[in-house]
């Protein structure tokens, strides 16, 4: 019987001119095989361009924290209101500063005053060109967490109502939780039930750098949730909420975006004010001079909006 390997390469050897056109003709079909796969998925890819969305401007702000040395860059956000203020509309009137649209004034002149401004004569307060005032109304302790009114918030609310200054609240919060928050505007409404307060009621939390402060590892979310809180509880109580900020707050700490429907009380110490963003109240000193206040007080522009 013949080896069924001998009977292989007998025919191999017959036939060899036909096993290598064979073997040909199949490398040629699986070569245009791939090719027409290759030429299918390359023009399909064609078309395909990085598309960038309408929105996404690129802006970048960069603004200097602590030194000059210290450049901070943050991206622009894109539904929160920009500054339309007109520096060169600025001006000092008696010794105040003022916003000046089409010649006329569009702003109010204030302080802003707590028990370390002492007794205050508000009579001289009111001569000197004051037209409101944001009183603290309270605190609350950055280690036990304990709520506390200010020693002359009474005396300082009905010294300047009597004396026909417009009066707003603000609490020096140190909340850290949303609940706390909610605590805080409602001291700060009840005090403001008691009287004939027209001015916006403040939410002015302030990070405690001691190693013993309930705020030092308090993150930017919930700030955002704290003041969102504070917020909504002042509205509830028929009030008009507002946050105190400064540029680095601004910019690092609060999502401004979730408080565009608020006011705004942004405080920068200079000449103008170089935020981003849009705001109502301008903190412009703390070394201002008023008849009335023995010693140094923060002064302020409310803009009419």
């Amino acid at each position: 019987m013949k080896s069924y390997r001998g009977g292989v390469f007998s025919f191999i050897k017959n036939n060899r001119l036909m096993i290598v056109l064979l073997l040909a003709a199949v490398v040629v079909c699986v070569l245009a095989v791939f090719g027409v796969i290759y030429i299918v998925e390359h023009l399909s890819a064609q078309p395909e361009t990085i598309v960038t969305s309408d929105t996404d401007t690129g802006e970048k702000i960069s603004f200097s924290y602590g030194t000059s040395d210290n450049q901070i860059t943050v991206d622009v956000l894109s539904d929160v209101e920009v500054n339309t203020l007109n520096n060169d509309n600025f001006t000092d009137i008696d010794g105040l500063k003022y916003y000046i649209e089409n010649g006329k004034k569009a702003s109010f002149a204030g302080i802003d005053v707590s028990e370390f401004q002492h007794e205050i004569n508000w009579a001289a307060v009111k001569q000197s060109g004051i037209e409101f005032a944001m009183i603290r109304a309270g605190f609350r302790g950055s280690t036990e967490g304990g709520l506390f009114e200010d020693g002359v918030v009474r005396a300082n609310i009905e010294g300047a109502i009597n004396n026909g200054i417009e009066v707003g609240l603000y609490f020096f919060s140190q909340a850290t939780s949303e609940q706390e928050a909610v605590e805080e505007a409602k001291f700060l409404a009840d005090i403001a039930d008691e009287y004939s307060v027209t001015y916006p009621l403040v939410f002015d939390w302030e990070r405690n750098e001691e190693s013993d402060s309930r705020t030092l590892n308090i993150t930017p979310a919930q700030v955002t949730k704290f003041a969102s809180a504070f917020c909504k509880e002042i509205e509830k109580r028929g009030y008009t909420p507002m946050i105190y900020y400064n540029e680095y707050y601004g910019y690092m700490l609060y999502d401004l975006s979730e408080f565009k429907d608020h006011k705004m009380w942004y405080v920068q110490y200079s000449d103008t004010p170089s935020f981003y963003y849009g705001f109502d109240m301008w903190q412009y000193t703390e070394n201002g001079q008023i008849d009335g206040i023995d010693g140094t007080v923060d002064i302020n522009v409310y803009f009419e909006r």
